[in-house]
This record gives C-alpha cells, sequence and structure tokens, in this order.
C-alpha cells in the first residue's frame, strides 16, 4: 500500500517475506537481511494492524559492530558534550572546594598566620587545615624556643671574657667573638675567612694544622697587645664540621696577671731568701767563732750583741714577710673596734723620737682627735711604716711633720718630710716588695724592704688610696685617705 523509499507500484509483492508471513499469522519476528530494493542489510520487523492490514518497519543493520560504526558519531558527539559538562561541573566543584586551602596556602605562604581561617565547607578539608594550624603553632613554639636559645649562646660567646675562634676543615673561620676580635685587634667581618687574615702567628698555624690532620690538642702562651694569653688549640668534630675531617676551636685565655703574680711570687721568694741569708750567714760566721774559741772575752761580748741585733733582724723580716702573705692572701685575723686615730699617730710618734733624735730630725704631730673603726694592729703599723721611712731617709738637720685630719666621709693621714725625695723614674715601684731606691743607704739605716707594700695592702684592705708626692732631694709627701665609717670628733 505504501513504502517510506520506493515506489509501491513498482515494487514486488512481499506477502512471501518471512516477517510479513508471520505477521500475517498473528507472530511478530524480525529478519536481518539485505534489502533487494536497496541492496544493504536492514532489520525487519512485522506485525499485523486491527483493521488486518500488515505494517513493516526497516532498520539499516549491519550487526553490533556495523551498528556500533553506524552510531559512532551519534556516541562521539554524546561523549563529548557528556566530558564537557563533566569537567565543568568538576571543575567548579573542586574550585569549591579547594579555594579554602588555596587561601590558606597563601596567607601562609606570605607569613599572614593570623589570617588562617577555618572558612573550609568540607570536614575532610576542615581537618586538614586544623591539622596544618596545629602544626604551625608547634613550629612556631619550637622557633622562638630555638631563637631564644641561640641568642643566648651568642651572648654569652660575645661577652665572655676568653677568646673563641671556631675553625672549620679549611681553617675558615666560622665563628669568633668579641674579645678575640679585640685581642687580634680585628675591625672588620672575618667569617668564612682563613685564620691567616687574623693572624699570621706560626704557632698558632701549626698547632691548627696538627689538630685538622692529626686530633692534636696544643697549648702555651702566646704575648700579645702587653699581656700574655694561653692559647688552647683542639680539634672539633661532628655536625658543626659537616665532614669526616676535624675542625678547631681556639681558645684564648687572658693570663697576664696570673704570669705576673708567678714572676712577683718568684721574685719575693728570691729577695726574702737573700735578705735572710744575710743574717743567716752573720751568725753561723759568728758563732762558728765561738765554738772554736777564736775570740777573747771582749769581743765575745760584742759578737753576741752582734748576734742579737742580726736575730732580731731576722725576726722582724719574718714578721714583716708573714704580716704581708696574710694581706695577700686575704687571710687576715682583725680585730675591730673604736679607735682614736689621733692617739695612735702620737703613740707612734713618741716610739720613733729617740731614732729621730739620733738621725738628727725633728717630729711634728697635728690634727683634732677622731674616731674609727678598724684593726688597731693594722693602724698602728700603717701610720708606724710611713712615719718611720720619713725619718730613715731623711737629711740631719730635717722634719717631719704629721698631721690627721677628717671630714663627714673620710679621714686623713699625711706624712711631710724634707728627706733625699725620690726620683721620678723609681715612685711607681717603691710600693713592691724588697724594693729599694738607694740600696747602699737603706742598707744603712736597716730595715726589711717591706714597710711600704705593707702599708699599700693595708690601705687596699681598708678601701682607702694613697698619694705620692716627691722631688728628689727636696722631699716627700705621703698622703693616705681612708673611708671614715663611724667617727666623732672634740
Amino acid at each position: 500500500l505504501d513504502d517510506s523509499v520506493a515506489d509501491p507500484t513498482t515494487m514486488e509483492n512481499h506477502l512471501d517475506r518471512p516477517e510479513v508471513a508471520n505477521a500475517n499469522e498473528g507472530v511478530v519476528v524480525s529478519e536481518t537481511r539485505k534489502s533487494e530494493t536497496l541492496g544493504k542489510p536492514y532489520l525487519y520487523a512485522a506485525m499485523k494492524m486491527p483493521d488486518n492490514n500488515i505494517l513493516r518497519v526497516a532498520y539499516r543493520y549491519s550487526g553490533i559492530v556495523g551498528g556500533i560504526l553506524y552510531e559512532l558519531p551519534v556516541i562521539l558527539i554524546s561523549t563529548l558534550i557528556g566530558a564537557f559538562f563533566a569537567i565543568f561541573f568538576a571543575s567548579a566543584f573542586i574550585k569549591k572546594m579547594i579555594r579554602p586551602l588555596e587561601r590558606f596556602t597563601k596567607n601562609l605562604t606570605l607569613g599572614r598566620y593570623d589570617d588562617l581561617t577555618n572558612d573550609a565547607s568540607y570536614y575532610e578539608i576542615e581537618k586538614i587545615t586544623v591539622k596544618i594550624k596545629d602544626l604551625l603553632r608547634e613550629l612556631t613554639v619550637s622557633g622562638e624556643k630555638l631563637r631564644t636559645e641561640r641568642d643566648k649562646i651568642h651572648l654569652i660567646l660575645s661577652n665572655m671574657g676568653e677568646g673563641l675562634i671556631l675553625l672549620d676543615e679549611d681553617k675558615k673561620i666560622r665563628l669568633i667573638n668579641n674579645t678575640a676580635k679585640e685581642i687580634f685587634g680585628c675591625k672588620t667581618d672575618v667569617q668564612r675567612q682563613n685564620i691567616m687574615t687574623l693572624t699570621r702567628n706560626p704557632k698558632i698555624e701549626a698547632a691548627v694544622t696538627n689538630a685538622i690532620e692529626d686530633s692534636l690538642s696544643t697549648i702555651f702562651d702566646l704575648q700579645v697587645q702587653n699581656t700574655v694569653y694561653s692559647v688552647h688549640i683542639s680539634s672539633l668534630s661532628g655536625e658543626f664540621v659537616g665532614s669526616d675531617n676535624n675542625g678547631v676551636t681556639i681558645l684564648l685565655v687572658d693570663v697576664g696577671a696570673e704570669r705576673k703574680s708567678q714572676v712577683q711570687r718568684s721574685e719575693f721568694f728570691s729577695n726574702a731568701s737573700h735578705e735572710l741569708k744575710t743574717p743567716i750567714t752573720s751568725v753561723l760566721g759568728f758563732s762558728d767563732m765561738l765554738v772554736n774559741g777564736l775570740l777573747d772575752e771582749e769581743k765575745q761580748q760584742q759578737v753576741y750583741e752582734r748576734m742579737f741585733t742580726e736575730a732580731k733582724r731576722m725576726n722582724h723580716l719574718i714578721d714583716d714577710i708573714l704580716t704581708i702573705s696574710r694581706l695577700e692572701s686575704g687571710v687576715i685575723t682583725e680585730n675591730i673596734e673604736p679607735v682614736n686615730l689621733t692617739e695612735i699617730v702620737q703613740e707612734v710618734a713618741n716610739a720613733l723620737t729617740p731614732q729621730a733624735k739620733n738621725l738628727g730630725v725633728s717630729l711634728t704631730v697635728t690634727g683634732d682627735d677622731v674616731i674609727m673603726e678598724v684593726d688597731r694592729r693594722q693602724i698602728y703599723e700603717l701610720f708606724n711604716n710611713v712615719t718611720e721611712n720619713a725619718i730613715k731617709y731623711n737629711k740631719e738637720g730635717g722634719t717631719v711633720d704629721i698631721s690627721i685630719s677628717h671630714t663627714e666621709e673620710s679621714v686623713v693621714f699625711q706624712v711631710v718630710d724634707t728627706g733625699i725625695g725620690i726620683p721620678e723614674e723609681a715612685q711607681g715601684r717603691i710600693f713592691e716588695r724588697f724594693y729599694r731606691v738607694d740600696t747602699g743607704r737603706s742598707k744603712s739605716v736597716g730595715g726589711t724592704g717591706l714597710g711600704l707594700a705593707i702599708v699599700k695592702h693595708i690601705v687596699l684592705n681598708l678601701d682607702g688610696e694613697i698619694v705620692l708626692k716627691s722631688n728628689a732631694l727636696e722631699g716627700t709627701t705621703i698622703t693616705i685617705t681612708l673611708p671614715l665609717l663611724k667617727q666623732s670628733a672634740s
């Protein structure tokens, strides 16, 4: 009756087609075959209509593969459209999901820690940001602790009294503190520079090489800027060096005062031995003559008197040595009591008056009464030694004027003599032990050579000060100022 493609009037009868025959019997079947009209494979199906006419449909079909290839354009277009929408919605979803992370990461990178807010819309993302914030908080606290410890170490190293230098395996300076820079007179930055830019001392260079190559430690003294430093050079290994080879530590300790003290102690014992040897030799010589009966009775008496004098000299010297040793060591037993200093000065003057008359020297004492809490024995020895020196090193017909005065805060003891004076070049040493300006005169007037040294230590022990003014052949003025703790003037 009709066909969607061909003219029915030109087509053969289709009642013998399998699908049509089955449809006429009321059965619906499908059949695949090549169309005789179109010459192409088709899938056919037919069914009987209510008006008893038969409806047949045909669909071009060449099997599964052929069907897929036939529908491939539609499949590809559908796939592309689906992929586009999938990507679009997935991208929007991902952007919405990771936008808080991106903002969080940006603030973290820029150090905007106060802007690290939890504005994530997803629980999982929020958990990540919370964990990161907690970790960042811990890192911040740890960083602050490390900076604090680093600053402490830097402060200690920079202000320590000893010089410290750390070198790596290439002898390059990795750390140097301020003291070490001052010792070597360094005013520029020498970090990462070779030790030879700091010092070219051959001892230091050799010791550094031995420490790096053979792990040897070296200690030696080095004279720098009018003082002595004990240099300790040792090998250093570990993370600081960062390799299998050794680094080096250089420690410089100022031992100038210690070395000077050692020299002074040596000189002290040498001088003390020399001073003791003379009277001991005299006593031994006289004793030998007495034992062997080489002297008559008249000369024996003179020898006894001489031996007694030498024995007193030794005893006086030993007492002075013990006194100055106690003063220097700080082991002093003091009996502090209120003492009238003017009375002590008068006692000293009275005790030394016979000696002054023998030398043709006159003594005068002036001053008001002043009470001070002090060790009576120490203050007596202080006044006595200064006054006795002024008498012994005076001229015949000379004078010694002793005065004592006070203010609200201090007491001033002054001795002015018209003696031989002290040369300018010797004035800085007269308070040293056993030092004598004129050895010949000192021997003739006696004494141990420790008097002014004892005076110096007593004054220092009392937190006082000594001022010396002298001109050769014109006389000497010694002024001693002591802090007045308690006083009462009349």
